[in-house]
């Protein structure tokens, strides 16, 4: 992979993946009801499979599996996996395994909040885009809207009245603006995403600008042999109301399939820092 660009158009299948990703905390403090922190994580991910496990520190995340991570170390630690047959999910203190022929929402629900940060670091803080669909020209590019993207535009139900009811101008003014934004609405979502990359004279991106949403990325880097560049180092979104970051620690692409047992968890934790699902708590 030789260019930013290569990242966005096919998220490449990863044998390493060490992040460091922002998340907001309810604090006893009415001075401070909220503060952000750096939550650590090692995975990996490949053709519908991955794995994701909390580390205390980025030191300890780099360190797995060579060093088991001790899931003890962290009040509730992030800890799930999905092999081609079976899913993993960590509640203290079990790991439940489930049959993937068991279909299960509510688990699925589980799993795309646990990954949020695998999936902001992949997509370069793009979430708002579908995996797989950029179309670059240039360094212009086009994207379908991510499906949770399209959820957050409301449907909007227009009623005027009931039939033969007399209606007033001022809620015929109201339901024609309601009509208008709609209309916008739907013509954004069929539109898509729509952005461009901003470089340095070396090449670098910096920035990735969008044409519709109230929001930028902005990217730094520090290549080294475990994070090998178009990897950046910190993804920022950034907008008028706040901000996210994440950091990027190591990045290892595989170049050949990974097998079903890169993805099991046990081999990056220690044995007595959880409780492994019986055959019975699998698929039920």
């Amino acid at each position: 992979m030789r260019d930013l660009r290569d990242l966005l158009t096919a998220p490449p299948p990863l044998a390493r993946f060490v992040i460091g990703y922002e998340i907001t905390h309810a604090t006893r403090s009415p001075d401070l009801p909220q503060e952000r922190r750096l939550h650590f994580y090692t995975a990996a991910v490949s053709a519908g499979r991955f794995l994701l496990i909390e580390a205390p520190t980025a030191a300890a995340a780099l360190a797995a599996p060579a060093t088991p991570l001790d899931l003890r170390q962290l009040t509730a630690p992030a800890a799930v996996a999905r092999t081609s047959d079976t899913d993993f999910y960590y509640n203290h203190p079990l790991f439940l395994l489930r049959d993937r022929a068991a279909a299960n929402t509510t688990l699925e629900n589980a799993f795309r909040a646990r990954l949020a940060p695998v999936h902001f670091c992949l997509m370069l803080g793009l979430t708002d885009a579908q995996p797989g669909t950029f179309q670059w020209n240039g360094d212009h590019f086009t994207a379908a809207l991510a499906d949770n993207a399209k959820s957050r535009l409301k449907n909007i139900s227009i009623r005027l009245g009931k039939p033969g009811e007399e209606i007033p101008d001022r809620r015929r003014r109201e339901a024609q603006k309601l009509a208008e934004y709609e209309a916008r609405h739907e013509a954004k979502m069929a539109q898509g995403l729509r952005g461009r990359l901003v470089r340095q004279s070396d090449g670098a991106v910096t920035q990735i600008i969008l044409d519709d949403l109230p929001y930028r990325i902005e990217l730094e880097y520090e290549p080294s042999s475990d994070l090998p560049l178009p990897w950046p180092r910190r993804i920022k979104r950034v907008s008028a109301q706040n901000s996210l970051e994440a950091q990027l620690y190591a990045a290892q692409v595989s170049a050949e399939p990974l097998p079903d047992g890169h993805f099991l968890p046990w081999r990056y934790l220690q044995p007595q820092s959880y409780v492994r699902g019986s055959e019975d708590t699998k698929g039920g």
